[in-house]
């Protein structure tokens, strides 16, 4: 299943004007999707709407040199098990082969876990891995080796995960840190979820970012940002498990109720707004 074509540019003018659209009452699709980039894009700071106002070339460019630069709302959350999920579709498929022979092995399915982790480091030590508090992830969507992978994927918003096939083609492995002091988690922006209209840029909130639920269209679980070369494979990845699905789901398939939970909330932030 190819996803619909919404991702393919982010023209700043469209944006701006299906937001008026939808702020005026239509609420297909088409508008709300784009829509929503320009919500986020309102709730930016000043240097990311500059930014994001050139072509998307040279926008993407900016978002990508300031990546790190005067992130809002800096977390230290300590003591906590912090996740982040990858499809196996998308690793090295030698890599894909070891996660899927050794998921039953718990030790051997973390070291597994730490060559992704180490590899994925040393290619992209700027990369930022976006990351969520295990035991409030499975408050709303408890996770096991054969449970509702998609009820967790729809709770974290990762839209673009797709179409998850049931069995190992929809596997997704979880990783799991445990942060000490050194480990600075930053709150994501417009720059980091730019231009994926399924990212919220969560403004009310100041200490953490927010999921938006691919199930309601609500905004969900806490999310931060990390560095990945600021977590150690030794030292702070802790677990690795194999989230196998039972059945195919097909994430691009948003429900009416998605679309109408965001329509609402530009519509009311627009009404806040002088």
């Amino acid at each position: 299943m190819t996803p619909p074509n919404w991702n393919s540019t982010c023209v700043f003018a469209d944006d701006q004007e299906s937001h008026k659209l939808v702020c005026q009452g239509n609420v297909s699709e088409h508008s709300v999707h784009r829509a929503a980039r320009h919500h986020n894009w309102q709730q930016s700071n000043g240097a990311v709407q500059t930014w994001t106002r050139a072509a998307e070339a040279d926008a993407i460019k900016q978002c990508r040199a300031a990546h790190w630069q005067g992130l809002a709302g800096v977390a230290r959350p300590r003591q906590m098990e912090l996740v982040t999920h990858v499809a196996l579709s998308r690793m090295d498929p030698d890599l894909r082969q070891r996660v899927l022979r050794d998921q039953s092995d718990s030790s051997l399915l973390i070291q597994a876990a730490r060559a992704w982790h180490r590899d994925l480091s040393a290619r992209s030590p700027e990369r930022a891995v976006w990351i969520g508090a295990r035991t409030e992830i499975d408050s709303v969507a408890a996770a096991s080796s054969r449970t509702p992978v998609h009820a967790v994927v729809a709770a974290l918003g990762m839209w673009h995960l797709g179409a998850l096939p049931a069995g190992f083609d929809g596997a997704v492995l979880r990783v799991v840190y445990r942060v000490d002091e050194a480990v600075l988690l930053y709150k994501p922006d417009w720059r980091h979820g730019f231009p994926n209209f399924y990212f919220a840029s969560a403004a009310a909130h100041t200490e953490a970012g927010r999921t938006r639920s691919l199930t309601t269209g609500q905004l969900q679980c806490k999310e931060w940002l990390a560095k990945i070369d600021t977590l150690d494979a030794q030292a702070h990845l802790a677990d690795a498990e194999c989230l196998v699905p039972d059945t195919l789901h097909n994430h691009y398939d948003l429900s009416p109720l998605y679309w109408q939970t965001i329509a609402a909330e530009i519509q009311h932030v627009a009404k806040q707004t002088p």
